[in-house]
């Protein structure tokens, strides 16, 4: 997953803050040792997503798309 706005990866929390860091935890699972290049936020067809931009420890950019639309401006 990740790889699009059609296959996003998913987070099943109500928080924002614990959202963002479910994203942080994922990346470091799936990418062990990347780097965080940017991170930004897009509305489509009424949905939230993050995408973010890595750099994985073998030099490859990669963009990651996380669903973002159950936390998205949730305290």
């Amino acid at each position: 997953g990740g790889t699009s706005f059609s296959n996003p990866v998913v987070i099943m929390v109500q928080k924002e803050r614990v959202g963002l860091d479910e994203e942080y935890k994922w990346l470091a699972n799936n990418y062990p040792g990347y780097s965080l290049i940017r991170r930004r936020h897009v509305s489509r067809s009424s949905k939230h997503y993050d995408i973010v931009r890595i750099k994985t420890k073998q030099g490859q950019l990669k963009d990651i798309y996380f669903d973002s639309t159950r936390y998205w401006g949730k305290n």
